[in-house]
């Protein structure tokens, strides 16, 4: 295959950072490696679409629990989220609120500024047998994070629902809300990265694959830390699948990264 045509489909600007971790005088064997070491440390990205996916799920579904218990009126989650999202009495910023009224109105399949009646809208979800459940999903991780954002200038409301989750939430084993807050404002960050397939390793001075592959280990090691706070029942049962034992054995092994680079320089371009 042509170098050439891996470069087009990867994209000259995208194979840019991966291209500064590899230097040499030859620039075609520099771009030869570049490709190698984008697919082999993409392929090493992969281990974290599950764990994040775990992060994510799990924060979720915590913070719901907490505020349908505790918070929503009767217990009815679907008509405090209404509330919340049309309420000017309501304690969240304009953009959380725009937030959660872009997930209501993706679900009605109508515009942002029609949802501007609490009953209206909680009625409207209901005759479409719309639950609690499906707005949680629709709505986007941001939102929750961004709940316990301890900047008074960016978020008013923070001693408010700072006094509703610092006693529930995560058990205690975070120590304070400010903790919890970095913490999934970092996993918030890498997600988004993540997902718009932006180089997550990158950081100052990493300048070679190898201190790119180590990144990406510390980066995987801080986020099992998190979930081992955030869901430890649901780590214990990560670490006995035996794909993900494998995976964790292998993925940054600096051995098998350097093997599957040489292989695929050697083999793979014309």
């Amino acid at each position: 295959m042509l170098l050439l045509q891996q470069i087009d489909a990867i994209s000259l600007s995208r194979l840019t950072p991966y291209k500064n971790l590899c230097t040499s005088n030859n620039k075609l064997e520099e771009y030869k490696l570049a490709t190698c070491v984008y697919l082999s440390l993409q392929h090493r990205t992969g281990i974290f679409f599950s764990l994040i996916q775990e992060l994510e799920v799990a924060i979720r579904n915590e913070m719901s629990k907490i505020l349908k218990n505790h918070v929503a009126p009767n217990k009815d989650l679907l008509a405090y989220f209404c509330f919340l999202a049309c309420d000017n009495q309501s304690q969240l910023l304009t953009e959380s609120k725009r937030n959660l009224k872009l997930g209501i109105a993706s679900l009605l399949n109508l515009r942002i500024n029609q949802i501007t009646n609490a009953r209206t809208t909680e009625r409207t979800l209901k005759n479409r047998r719309l639950n609690e459940n499906d707005l949680i999903a629709a709505i986007t991780f941001g939102f929750w994070v961004h709940l316990l954002n301890d900047d008074i200038n960016k978020n008013p409301h923070f001693l408010y629902w700072s006094n509703i989750f610092s006693p529930l939430l995560f058990g205690g084993r975070f120590n304070s809300t400010v903790d919890i807050f970095k913490s999934l404002r970092t996993i918030l960050a890498f997600r988004n990265k993540l997902y718009h397939q932006e180089p997550v390793w990158k950081k100052r001075n990493v300048n070679t694959p190898h201190k790119a592959l180590s990144e990406l280990q510390r980066k995987y090691q801080l986020f099992l830390t998190y979930l081992s706070k955030i869901a430890p029942y649901r780590i214990k049962l990560r670490e006995k699948a035996t794909l993900q034992k494998w995976l964790d054995e292998l993925n940054f092994n600096p051995e098998v990264f350097d093997s599957e680079i040489d292989k695929l320089k050697a083999q793979s371009f014309i």
